[in-house]
């Protein structure tokens, strides 16, 4: 079933009702799991659990339109149960950490702030020289692609864009000892004006899942945030989500391709349809004919790739784009995400889905709770968990974006850690703490 074909699903008779049904019996069974374990919209999991529950919504529809089979449907939501029950067995660490002290290093910090700032803006503006603006383009991945050399940039501001936003709401919380500056927050306007640039509709999330690590890594700033500037902005939820919902739609209005829709009717489309894959792959059992070869290769395909251990001309297509080519035809390099549902039962069969997925969801609450009780207070653990975390939560929605996001995370960003180490002996200043030091 390709996009038309749903949408005349959807328009057929009472389905319309049908759907809204399933996405209300969806957002019910997801608030009473998660009530009381995520307490703050500001969590990088709150989203995912948002997205998760519309492809819920989607898999239900299908199966009261009786457009898949029983057996599918039972296979999806053992896989989500065995996932979310990964992430739930870490569930009691987190009422078990203890509170960080922290760090006073506020000269160091603020030098890796301008470090990261300086390795973003460089990156970005000859990406902007060299192949153009993301926004502008008809797909934005096309920055990217092509053999140009360029893939190592976007690996490289993927981790520094964040690093630099990690580094300034530090400062901004500690601003009495920090003296934050202007300079602080024009490079925040910058910042922000990049987000804007990569075309991508979520890349504002970035500010609060930033704000959400800093508050969860270092829970004493917590109470101190909520008359500074920009806390006060940012802890009002409605005008960050009217903000958010905003940049969403500057952003369609200016990738507006030939559609009827107007930029609001495309961003509730578009959610509606972020569980596409259910009914691309699910309906008539298309997804025995995707993927083969070896599941492992497909899942770790980037870092396989990246340090030419495999040939990117070897590595299995993304099923995103099978599924698009299959469907549509022609050499598009879009698709939907593989969540892992999907991928597992392409992979791994029926029962080694449900294996796949609970491996996922306990790595998730691994880095969720266990990894942040580890008692490391630096600078260097507190970006290195931001990262893990905010990128690790994908793992439902795409585990092999994620695991090319975790590449960078743990090889691309030790690096350019590395690189401010050099820069800051080069200043002649010594580190105020280590780079790998215990917590009082």
């Amino acid at each position: 079933m390709n996009n038309y074909e749903f949408l005349d699903l959807f328009l057929e008779g009472n389905n319309v009702y049908v759907y809204f049904l399933s996405l209300m019996l969806s957002a019910t069974i997801y608030i009473l799991v998660f009530k009381g374990y995520i307490k703050s919209i500001f969590d990088p999991l709150f989203t995912a659990i948002v997205f998760s529950s519309l492809g819920a919504a989607i898999v239900l529809f299908l199966l009261f339109t009786q457009t898949i089979s029983t057996s599918l449907f039972v296979n999806y939501w053992l896989t989500q149960v065995a996932y979310f029950w990964g992430i739930f067995r870490f569930k009691d660490t987190e009422n078990q950490i203890e509170p960080r002290a922290v760090p006073q290093n506020f000269s160091q910090i603020n030098h890796c702030y301008y470090f990261f700032c300086g390795i973003t803006i460089v990156c970005h503006l000859l990406t902007y020289q060299l192949r153009g603006i993301p926004l502008l383009m008809d797909s934005r991945l096309e920055a990217f692609i092509g053999g140009t050399g360029l893939g190592i940039f976007s690996r490289v501001m993927d981790v520094s864009i964040l690093c630099s936003l990690l580094c300034y709401f530090f400062l901004a919380a500690n601003n009495e000892q920090a003296k934050v500056t202007l300079l602080h927050h024009f490079l925040l306007l910058v910042l922000i004006t990049f987000l804007v640039l990569s075309g991508s509709k979520s890349a504002f999330l970035s500010l609060p899942f930033a704000l959400f690590c800093l508050t969860r890594f270092y829970p004493t700033l917590k109470r101190h945030l909520r008359n500074k500037f920009p806390f006060s902005i940012l802890q009002n939820k409605y005008l960050l989500l009217s903000i958010g919902i905003g940049i969403s739609l500057i952003i369609l209005s200016v990738q507006k391709k030939q559609t009827p829709l107007t930029p609001l009717e495309e961003l509730a489309y578009r959610l509606m349809l972020s569980g596409d894959v259910y009914y691309m792959s699910y309906t008539n059992d298309v997804y025995k004919v995707l993927g083969g070869g070896n599941g492992f290769i497909a899942l770790f395909q980037d870092f396989l790739g990246f340090f030419r251990i495999y040939s990117w001309d070897n590595i299995t297509e993304v099923i995103g784009v099978e599924l698009t080519k299959y469907h549509h035809g022609g050499e598009l390099l879009w698709g939907p995400n593989s969540r892992h549902n999907v991928f597992g039962l392409i992979y791994f069969d029926y029962y080694g889905a449900i294996i796949f997925s609970l491996f996922l969801g306990i790595l998730v609450g691994f880095v969720r709770n266990k990894l942040l009780s580890f008692q490391y207070n630096n600078i260097f653990m507190f970006l290195l968990y931001s990262l893990l975390y905010i990128k690790i939560v994908i793992m439902e929605t795409d585990p092999m974006l994620a695991f090319s996001y975790l590449t960078n995370v743990l090889f691309v960003f030790p690096f350019l850690f590395f690189l401010f180490l050099v820069y800051n002996e080069m200043r002649g200043e010594k580190l105020v703490d280590p780079v790998v030091s215990h917590g009082e």
